[in-house]
């Protein structure tokens, strides 16, 4: 399992452990395994729905719904970057 997951990052206010694969037929091929975590066994379930698993899909098009509106599940990132100095090549 580590040597085909990407990263693997714990979401503790969800209390939610997210594996990220480098390939989807490697994220199907674990799906439904497993995991021991914090004294607890946590079974891992494939973000992506059942009808949006298509090979070689464009990972853009994968963030609208059928009806072309944007997935209500999108996550908007906010970066703050601090003790910038003027000098730093951004």
């Amino acid at each position: 399992l580590l040597a085909a997951v990407k990263t693997i990052s714990y979401n503790a206010a969800k209390h939610e452990i997210h594996f990220y694969f480098f390939t989807r037929e490697a994220a199907c091929r674990f799906d439904g395994l497993k995991v021991p975590f914090h004294r607890t066994t946590h079974g891992l379930v494939n973000a992506h729905p059942v009808g949006r698993r298509i090979p070689g899909a464009n990972v853009w098009d994968l963030q609208y719904e059928e009806d072309g509106a944007l997935i209500s599940t999108a996550s908007e990132y906010v970066v703050i970057l601090r003790y910038v100095t003027r000098n730093m090549d951004l």
